[in-house]
């Protein structure tokens, strides 16, 4: 939860190009990618900073619609 409230924070008053960016660069500095876990989370990655592409993908997901952005949810699965 922390991670949704501080990005909801400092991208108020963004615009939703603004907020990708920022979205982005939060997840980049703040998640590394977990080789040794599985399956990797957005959960897991809020908890711990390590999680893999689903993760990635779920926590940009989630915090993009908590901090106003139209997202489209659009996860793949392919047995990676």
């Amino acid at each position: 939860m922390m991670h949704i409230n501080y990005v909801k924070t400092m991208t108020q008053g963004m615009g939703d190009s603004e907020k990708a960016v920022f979205i982005h660069d939060y997840l980049e500095d703040h998640f590394q990618y977990g080789y040794d876990i599985t399956p990797g989370s957005a959960v897991q990655g809020f908890k711990t900073g390590y999680t893999k592409c689903l993760g990635y993908t779920a926590a940009y997901y989630i915090i993009g619609l908590n901090s106003g952005l139209k997202v489209l949810q659009r996860f793949f699965f392919r047995g990676y």
